[in-house]
């Protein structure tokens, strides 16, 4: 997805904002003037919500 934007941006953009639409279908780049959309990826979600615990750090651990 991101290699399509940077390759279309300029073609997308307007004052250096692109607008994304999102569809059940995927997730489309939209020409400013509203006349054309390029396809910009397809993302689920997961199917359960994965937590992945992380190791407890400490930074201020006293010696």
């Amino acid at each position: 997805m991101v290699d399509t934007l940077q390759k279309y941006f300029p073609n997308y953009e307007t004052d250096g904002v692109v607008e994304v639409e999102v569809t059940t279908h995927g997730l489309w780049l939209v020409t400013p003037n509203r006349k054309m959309r390029h396809f910009l990826g397809l993302a689920r979600k997961p199917k359960s919500n994965i937590v992945i615990p992380l190791p407890h750090l400490n930074f201020f651990k006293d010696d």
